[in-house]
């Protein structure tokens, strides 16, 4: 991935944040986890249709990203910056017990054992 500029993500199913951290841009199906992972500031979505209307979507995003490499470049940056504000330590941290900075102690929750 490393000589890479771009990630594209055919599945439906599955979502790439590993490939949003690295700083590749997306092209991914605007469907099912990339719906809520992926806006259009830091991916190219492809619509979900028949096979040839989806490759052809594909197709089209590849050569954009492939002709405008500032486009690409623009992508991938925000791609990794959305990752990091949704999936790194640091954001998991913020929404455990609505802790807003590591810097604010989490207090310990209480221990029930057994009724």
């Amino acid at each position: 991935m490393e000589m890479s500029h771009a990630f594209v993500f055919p599945s439906i199913r599955e979502a790439g944040a590993g490939a949003m951290m690295s700083g590749l841009a997306p092209v991914a199906v605007n469907y099912g986890p990339f719906r809520q992972m992926l806006t259009t500031d830091c991916s190219l979505l492809v619509t979900l249709g028949d096979r040839a209307a989806h490759v052809e979507g594909y197709l089209q995003a590849m050569e954009r990203l492939a002709t405008d490499p500032a486009l690409c470049r623009r992508l991938g940056e925000n791609a990794r910056q959305r990752a990091l504000d949704l999936f790194s330590w640091t954001a998991r941290a913020r929404e455990i017990d609505g802790c807003q900075t590591l810097d604010k102690p989490i207090k310990p929750m209480p221990l029930t054992l057994g009724a």
